[in-house]
Formats: structure tokens, sequence, C-alpha cells
């Protein structure tokens, strides 16, 4: 399974405000994110994030429709959408993919999830936006835990004036 790790943040590593509010991304990084999960036909990413996109409202969760898509949560009776899956382990969401049949997966956070699949050793790819803007406080794009993750450049490119796209594979 290729879990591709994806993200925008700000030049500093922070993926939100401490509220969790992301005013400082351009409206890109999201169609952005939206066009590489249409591309890997799945998306995954924690309870916390859903809470925060469902808040946007009905129809930006629409915008996964009909991709393989789960919510990774403690509470296995955590109330989904119709067409959205939980899992309790990043484990269990790798299972649930591989099961339906994917070969890559998007993973779309937040900090804690993508530690979790860090320590795990389930990141394949890490493709991150970086914003022209430094965010003295906020929510970083790992939780502090204990791993490393090797990486190799394969790609730096300028998607908008503000922002630069990094693409990394994994390496041992």
């Amino acid at each position: 399974m290729n879990v591709i790790l994806n993200m925008s943040m700000s030049l500093n590593g922070m993926v939100a405000r401490e509220n969790d509010s992301t005013d400082f991304l351009a409206h890109d990084e999201w169609l952005l994110f939206v066009e590489l999960a249409r591309k890997t036909g799945a998306i995954v990413w924690g309870r916390k994030t859903h809470e925060i996109i469902r808040g946007y409202g009905e129809q930006v969760l629409h915008s996964f429709d009909g991709l393989v898509r789960i919510v990774i949560s403690n509470d296995p009776q955590f109330p989904l959408e119709v067409g959205w899956q939980v899992a309790t382990s990043p484990q269990q969401a790798i299972a649930l993919l591989t099961s339906a049949g994917h070969a890559q997966a998007l993973l779309g956070g937040g900090a804690s999830l993508n530690a979790a699949f860090a320590r795990a050793g389930l990141i394949n790819d890490v493709v991150v936006n970086m914003e022209s803007v430094i965010v003295g406080c906020g929510v970083p794009l790992f939780a502090p835990q204990d791993f490393d993750l090797r990486l190799g450049l394969l790609e730096m490119k300028q998607v908008r004036d503000e922002v630069v796209q990094l693409r990394y594979q994994v390496t041992p």
C-alpha cells in the first residue's frame, strides 16, 4: 500500500492555528488536496480533521464522493456520513483499503494521525505545499513523538505565486 501524506502548511511547519483555523492557507491548497485525493482513489484522515471539514458544510465533504473515505477514531461507533468508514488505527485503515483493492491512499492528517502513521512506518511519500507565511503558534505537521522519516527529494515546483510544493519519497 502506497500512502501519500499531503499537507499544506506555513513555512515553519504549522498546518493550522491553535484554534484549528487554516485561514492563512489559500483556497487553491484545498483544490490541490482534492485533486490528489481523486488521483489516489482513497482518503484517510483523523476524527478531529473530519469534524473540522464537516463544519465547512456538507458540500465540502461531497468533494470526496466516489472515493474510499476512512476516518480514524478511537471510537469505533463515531457517527459518519453515508459512504464514510471508521477505523480505529492506521493498520486497520490500511487493511480496509487493501480489502477494497486500493494500492494507494492519501493521508490528510492531522498532526497526531500523521505521527501515528510515521511511527508505524506506513508513509511512503510526502507532499507538502509551503505557503509564504510564518505562523507563530499552531498545530505542527507532526505531533511530537519518537520517530524519524528519512526523505529523498523527488520534485520541487512553484504551484502558485506564493506556494512551493515539495515531493519526497520516504527512504530506508
